[in-house]
């Protein structure tokens, strides 16, 4: 009986292992920092995304 090739073993693939995404977000900048492409930004960035954002406005306070 011939010996046959020991069977492929695929790697685990876990969350972290594959390519971020990237997200568009469309808001107007918030100067103070508390809200608009600030908080978008922030928000995108803490899940592991790229952020591309575009400023559709500017707040005046």
């Amino acid at each position: 009986m011939p010996a046959s090739p020991p069977p492929e073993i695929e790697p685990e693939i876990e969350d972290d292992d594959g390519p971020s995404g990237c997200v568009m977000a469309f808001n107007a900048n918030d100067p103070s920092g508390a809200g608009g492409t600030s908080a978008d930004l922030f928000a995108i960035a803490s899940v592991g995304a790229h952020a591309m954002s575009v400023t559709t406005g500017v707040y005046a306070r």
